[in-house]
This record gives C-alpha cells, sequence and structure tokens, in this order.
C-alpha cells in the first residue's frame, strides 16, 4: 500500500493500532454491547472488514506490479541493443534466424514467434529487448 506522506503519519498509525488492540482485547459482552449501540451488527462490520482487506490487497498487488513494471522498463533501458537490430525487419530476421539455430529457441518460443509472421514489430522488439536485460543476446553476426 502506499505510504502515508504526513508528518502526523507515524501518530496516525500508533492510534490506529491502540484502536485495534482495544478492539481485540475486549471482553465479548462489551464488543457486543458497543456493536449493539452502533447500531448495525457483527455480520456487517465482518463483511465491511473483509471488504477493506480485499481493497488493501488490491492496493499492494497493483502496488507490486507497479515496481515489477519499473525493473523491468530499468533493465530494459539499460540493455544494450546492436543499432542494427532497431530496424523492425533486420530485428524479424534476427529472431528467426536465432530461433532456427537454438533448440533451447525452438522449445520456448511459439510457432508464429519462431516463423516471425505473427509477430507485431513491438512484439520482435521485445524479444529482443528481453533477451538483452538477460545477458543472453547472441552475436548479430554469428546467427
Amino acid at each position: 500500500m502506499s505510504e502515508m506522506k504526513s508528518p502526523d503519519a507515524a501518530y496516525v498509525r500508533e492510534l490506529v493500532d491502540l484502536a485495534v488492540e482495544e478492539l481485540l482485547t475486549m471482553p465479548k459482552d462489551e464488543f457486543a454491547k458497543l456493536v449493539a449501540e452502533s447500531g448495525t451488527t457483527v455480520d456487517a462490520l465482518a463483511d465491511a472488514a473483509r471488504s477493506v482487506d480485499a481493497q488493501a490487497i488490491a492496493i499492494a498487488g497493483k502496488e507490486k506490479l507497479r515496481c515489477a513494471r519499473q525493473s523491468l522498463r530499468t533493465r530494459r533501458e539499460g540493455a544494450q541493443i546492436p543499432t542494427s537490430l532497431r530496424d523492425p525487419q533486420r530485428a524479424r530476421d534476427y529472431v528467426r534466424r536465432l530461433a532456427a539455430s537454438s533448440s533451447l529457441m525452438r522449445e520456448k518460443l511459439t510457432l508464429a514467434a519462431r516463423s516471425g509472421t505473427a509477430l507485431s514489430d513491438r512484439d520482435v522488439q521485445s524479444i529482443i529487448e528481453d533477451l538483452a536485460s538477460l545477458g543472453d543476446l547472441p552475436d548479430v553476426e554469428s546467427t
């Protein structure tokens, strides 16, 4: 989840922790009375808690995904791709030759990727960027 940026963030977190601790240690009859006075039911409170939990999980997941995408973007930007492979047709020919010359590539790439015909230029560049970021981009001239 995103961190609270205000100077009072630590205070708010501490206050919430204290409130939760008080609720968790409260005797059942006192808790039931508190719930009844609030005009709601225990089931409604449980549903609200589940909803908040699900939202927190979704937010945390989105943050992890954002971080992973940024990490991938950073790795790709640092990858050294030969200028000759920036041309879409040369890149497509390179991926096709690479797939034909490597049993591992034939095993891992789909038929469409091996032939290069059903891939967009962006897909071909993505394959090359992935190989470069992994440090597995074979010499352009050797394939």
